[in-house]
Protein backbone atom coordinates (compact mmCIF):
# COMPACT_ATOMS: atom_id res chain seq x y z
CA UNK A 1 0.00 0.00 0.00
CA UNK A 2 1.30 3.44 -0.94
CA UNK A 3 1.23 5.64 2.16
CA UNK A 4 2.22 9.34 1.90
CA UNK A 5 5.14 10.32 4.09
CA UNK A 6 4.77 13.81 5.53
CA UNK A 7 5.50 15.80 8.68
CA UNK A 8 3.24 18.70 9.58
CA UNK A 9 5.54 21.41 10.88
CA UNK A 10 4.69 24.38 13.08
CA UNK A 11 5.49 26.65 10.14
CA UNK A 12 3.00 24.83 7.93
CA UNK A 13 0.27 25.11 10.54
CA UNK A 14 0.94 28.83 10.98
CA UNK A 15 0.58 29.40 7.24
CA UNK A 16 -2.66 27.37 7.18
CA UNK A 17 -4.12 29.69 9.80
CA UNK A 18 -3.03 32.75 7.81
CA UNK A 19 -4.51 31.34 4.59
CA UNK A 20 -7.83 30.62 6.30
CA UNK A 21 -8.08 34.27 7.34
CA UNK A 22 -7.22 35.41 3.82
CA UNK A 23 -9.81 33.12 2.26
CA UNK A 24 -12.62 34.53 4.38
CA UNK A 25 -11.65 38.06 3.34
CA UNK A 26 -11.38 37.26 -0.38
CA UNK A 27 -14.10 34.67 -1.02
CA UNK A 28 -17.07 36.97 -1.66
CA UNK A 29 -15.19 39.61 -3.64
CA UNK A 30 -13.63 37.12 -6.06
CA UNK A 31 -16.65 35.08 -7.11
CA UNK A 32 -17.51 36.45 -10.55
CA UNK A 33 -17.29 34.53 -13.88
CA UNK A 34 -14.81 37.14 -15.16
CA UNK A 35 -12.45 36.33 -12.29
CA UNK A 36 -12.65 32.62 -13.09
CA UNK A 37 -11.81 33.16 -16.78
CA UNK A 38 -8.93 35.48 -15.88
CA UNK A 39 -7.39 32.98 -13.45
CA UNK A 40 -7.70 30.16 -15.98
CA UNK A 41 -5.93 32.20 -18.63
CA UNK A 42 -3.14 33.00 -16.16
CA UNK A 43 -2.82 29.31 -15.22
CA UNK A 44 -2.67 28.22 -18.86
CA UNK A 45 0.00 30.81 -19.61
CA UNK A 46 2.06 29.68 -16.61
CA UNK A 47 1.71 26.02 -17.64
CA UNK A 48 3.27 26.77 -21.00
CA UNK A 49 6.08 28.85 -19.50
CA UNK A 50 6.95 26.56 -16.58
CA UNK A 51 10.52 25.37 -16.98
CA UNK A 52 10.99 27.12 -20.34
CA UNK A 53 12.85 30.41 -20.52
CA UNK A 54 11.56 33.21 -22.71
CA UNK A 55 8.34 31.38 -23.54
CA UNK A 56 5.81 33.54 -21.72
CA UNK A 57 2.87 34.55 -23.88
CA UNK A 58 0.96 37.69 -23.10
CA UNK A 59 -2.41 37.14 -21.44
CA UNK A 60 -4.10 38.69 -24.47
CA UNK A 61 -2.37 36.20 -26.78
CA UNK A 62 -3.65 33.25 -24.76
CA UNK A 63 -7.16 34.71 -24.68
CA UNK A 64 -7.08 35.29 -28.46
CA UNK A 65 -6.10 31.67 -29.14
CA UNK A 66 -8.90 30.44 -26.88
CA UNK A 67 -11.35 32.68 -28.73
CA UNK A 68 -10.00 31.65 -32.17
CA UNK A 69 -8.82 35.20 -32.85
CA UNK A 70 -5.18 34.26 -33.35
CA UNK A 71 -3.93 31.56 -35.72
CA UNK A 72 -0.22 32.34 -35.38
CA UNK A 73 2.09 29.84 -33.74
CA UNK A 74 2.60 26.09 -33.97
CA UNK A 75 -0.33 23.69 -33.99
CA UNK A 76 1.02 22.00 -30.86
CA UNK A 77 1.23 25.25 -28.89
CA UNK A 78 -2.30 26.25 -29.83
CA UNK A 79 -3.57 22.73 -29.09
CA UNK A 80 -2.03 22.90 -25.60
CA UNK A 81 -3.83 26.15 -24.87
CA UNK A 82 -7.20 25.03 -26.19
CA UNK A 83 -6.98 21.66 -24.45
CA UNK A 84 -6.11 23.32 -21.14
CA UNK A 85 -9.00 25.73 -21.52
CA UNK A 86 -11.43 22.88 -22.19
CA UNK A 87 -10.04 20.89 -19.26
CA UNK A 88 -10.51 23.83 -16.91
CA UNK A 89 -14.09 24.16 -18.12
CA UNK A 90 -14.75 20.63 -16.86
CA UNK A 91 -12.41 20.40 -13.89
CA UNK A 92 -14.40 21.97 -11.08
CA UNK A 93 -17.53 19.92 -11.82
CA UNK A 94 -15.63 16.68 -11.13
CA UNK A 95 -14.90 14.48 -8.14
CA UNK A 96 -11.29 14.85 -6.90
CA UNK A 97 -11.45 11.31 -5.51
CA UNK A 98 -12.46 9.66 -8.78
CA UNK A 99 -9.75 8.02 -10.86
CA UNK A 100 -12.20 7.93 -13.77
CA UNK A 101 -12.61 11.72 -13.61
CA UNK A 102 -8.84 12.15 -13.44
CA UNK A 103 -8.38 10.10 -16.61
CA UNK A 104 -11.10 12.13 -18.33
CA UNK A 105 -9.26 15.38 -17.61
CA UNK A 106 -5.95 13.92 -18.77
CA UNK A 107 -7.57 12.81 -22.03
CA UNK A 108 -8.94 16.31 -22.62
CA UNK A 109 -5.63 17.92 -21.68
CA UNK A 110 -3.52 15.64 -23.89
CA UNK A 111 -5.80 15.16 -26.93
CA UNK A 112 -3.62 15.21 -30.08
CA UNK A 113 -0.55 15.71 -27.87
CA UNK A 114 0.12 12.27 -26.36
CA UNK A 115 -0.41 8.67 -27.45
CA UNK A 116 -1.61 7.64 -24.00
CA UNK A 117 -4.06 10.48 -23.47
CA UNK A 118 -6.49 9.44 -20.74
CA UNK A 119 -4.43 6.42 -19.64
CA UNK A 120 -1.79 5.81 -17.00
CA UNK A 121 1.70 5.30 -18.41
CA UNK A 122 2.65 1.89 -19.76
CA UNK A 123 6.43 2.33 -19.57
CA UNK A 124 9.05 3.16 -16.98
CA UNK A 125 10.24 6.72 -16.34
CA UNK A 126 12.69 8.56 -14.11
CA UNK A 127 11.94 11.74 -12.18
CA UNK A 128 14.75 14.22 -11.76
CA UNK A 129 15.67 16.88 -9.23
CA UNK A 130 17.62 20.01 -10.05
CA UNK A 131 20.80 18.15 -11.00
CA UNK A 132 20.57 14.45 -10.22
CA UNK A 133 17.83 11.90 -10.20
CA UNK A 134 16.49 11.87 -6.66
CA UNK A 135 13.16 10.11 -7.03
CA UNK A 136 12.37 6.96 -8.98
CA UNK A 137 8.65 6.55 -9.71
CA UNK A 138 7.06 3.13 -9.28
CA UNK A 139 7.00 0.65 -12.18
CA UNK A 140 4.18 1.17 -14.64
CA UNK A 141 2.40 -1.99 -13.46
CA UNK A 142 2.05 -0.47 -9.96
CA UNK A 143 0.86 3.01 -10.98
CA UNK A 144 -2.85 2.20 -10.89
CA UNK A 145 -2.57 0.67 -7.41
CA UNK A 146 -0.51 3.59 -6.08
CA UNK A 147 -2.99 6.12 -7.47
CA UNK A 148 -5.91 4.23 -5.91
CA UNK A 149 -4.08 4.34 -2.58
CA UNK A 150 -3.32 8.05 -2.91
CA UNK A 151 -6.88 8.99 -3.81
CA UNK A 152 -8.27 6.88 -0.97
CA UNK A 153 -5.83 8.50 1.45
CA UNK A 154 -6.90 11.99 0.36
CA UNK A 155 -10.57 11.06 0.64
CA UNK A 156 -10.31 9.67 4.16
CA UNK A 157 -7.55 11.83 5.66
CA UNK A 158 -8.70 14.06 8.53
CA UNK A 159 -6.04 16.74 7.98
CA UNK A 160 -6.95 20.23 6.78
CA UNK A 161 -7.72 20.36 3.01
CA UNK A 162 -4.80 22.74 2.51
CA UNK A 163 -2.41 20.10 3.84
CA UNK A 164 -4.12 17.32 1.90
CA UNK A 165 -3.90 19.28 -1.37
CA UNK A 166 -0.18 19.99 -0.96
CA UNK A 167 0.72 16.43 0.06
CA UNK A 168 -1.37 15.08 -2.83
CA UNK A 169 0.49 17.35 -5.27
CA UNK A 170 3.85 16.09 -4.00
CA UNK A 171 2.84 12.41 -4.03
CA UNK A 172 1.34 12.77 -7.51
CA UNK A 173 4.71 14.07 -8.75
CA UNK A 174 6.47 11.16 -7.04
CA UNK A 175 4.23 8.52 -8.63
CA UNK A 176 4.41 10.25 -12.03
CA UNK A 177 1.32 8.37 -13.24
CA UNK A 178 1.21 9.61 -16.85
CA UNK A 179 3.74 9.44 -19.66
CA UNK A 180 3.26 13.18 -20.23
CA UNK A 181 1.25 15.95 -18.58
CA UNK A 182 2.00 15.16 -14.93
CA UNK A 183 2.99 18.72 -14.02
CA UNK A 184 -0.30 20.10 -15.34
CA UNK A 185 -2.36 17.38 -13.73
CA UNK A 186 -0.69 17.80 -10.34
CA UNK A 187 -1.54 21.50 -10.29
CA UNK A 188 -5.08 20.94 -11.52
CA UNK A 189 -5.86 18.21 -9.03
CA UNK A 190 -4.58 20.23 -6.09
CA UNK A 191 -6.83 23.09 -7.22
CA UNK A 192 -9.78 20.70 -7.53
CA UNK A 193 -9.24 19.31 -4.02
CA UNK A 194 -9.03 22.82 -2.56
CA UNK A 195 -12.05 24.04 -4.53
CA UNK A 196 -14.21 21.48 -2.72
CA UNK A 197 -13.21 23.22 0.52
CA UNK A 198 -13.54 26.80 -0.75
CA UNK A 199 -14.59 27.51 -4.32
CA UNK A 200 -12.31 30.53 -4.38
CA UNK A 201 -9.54 28.08 -5.29
CA UNK A 202 -11.23 27.48 -8.63
CA UNK A 203 -10.34 31.10 -9.38
CA UNK A 204 -6.86 31.30 -7.91
CA UNK A 205 -3.77 30.95 -10.11
CA UNK A 206 -1.08 29.69 -7.73
CA UNK A 207 0.95 28.59 -10.76
CA UNK A 208 1.38 32.22 -11.76
CA UNK A 209 3.15 32.91 -8.45
CA UNK A 210 5.29 29.76 -8.62
CA UNK A 211 6.34 30.52 -12.20
CA UNK A 212 8.06 33.66 -10.93
CA UNK A 213 10.16 31.56 -8.52
CA UNK A 214 10.46 28.24 -10.33
CA UNK A 215 13.79 27.24 -8.86
CA UNK A 216 12.38 27.44 -5.34
CA UNK A 217 9.62 25.03 -6.43
CA UNK A 218 12.14 22.51 -7.78
CA UNK A 219 14.41 22.98 -4.77
CA UNK A 220 11.51 22.19 -2.43
CA UNK A 221 10.67 19.07 -4.44
CA UNK A 222 14.31 17.96 -4.41
CA UNK A 223 14.69 18.53 -0.66
CA UNK A 224 11.55 16.54 0.05
CA UNK A 225 12.61 13.70 -2.26
CA UNK A 226 15.95 13.48 -0.51
CA UNK A 227 14.32 13.53 2.94
CA UNK A 228 11.61 11.06 1.89
CA UNK A 229 9.15 13.45 3.54
CA UNK A 230 7.05 16.12 1.83
CA UNK A 231 7.36 18.67 4.69
CA UNK A 232 9.59 21.09 2.75
CA UNK A 233 7.35 20.96 -0.31
CA UNK A 234 4.21 21.45 1.81
CA UNK A 235 5.71 24.54 3.45
CA UNK A 236 6.74 25.95 0.09
CA UNK A 237 3.37 25.28 -1.51
CA UNK A 238 1.41 26.77 1.38
CA UNK A 239 3.59 29.87 1.15
CA UNK A 240 2.84 30.11 -2.57
CA UNK A 241 -0.90 29.81 -1.94
CA UNK A 242 -0.63 32.57 0.66
CA UNK A 243 1.25 34.80 -1.79
CA UNK A 244 -1.27 34.13 -4.56
CA UNK A 245 -4.10 35.16 -2.24
CA UNK A 246 -2.21 38.32 -1.28
CA UNK A 247 -1.99 39.29 -4.96
CA UNK A 248 -5.78 39.28 -5.29
CA UNK A 249 -6.99 42.86 -5.00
Amino acid sequence: MHEPKYTITDKALQIVVQICKQVEDKAIKHSTPDMRRSSHIRSIRSFLAMGIKNNLLELEQVADIIDDKNTLGSYRSMRKIKNAHEAYGLLFTLDPYSITDMLVIHRVLMTDLAKEAGRFRSSEVGAYGRQNRVSVPPPAKLVSRHMDDLVNWAKTCDMHPLIIGCVFHYEFNSIYPFAIGNEHMGWMWQALILSKWKFLFARLSVEDVVREHQQEYFDALTASYEANDSAMFVEYMLGSIKNALMKLE
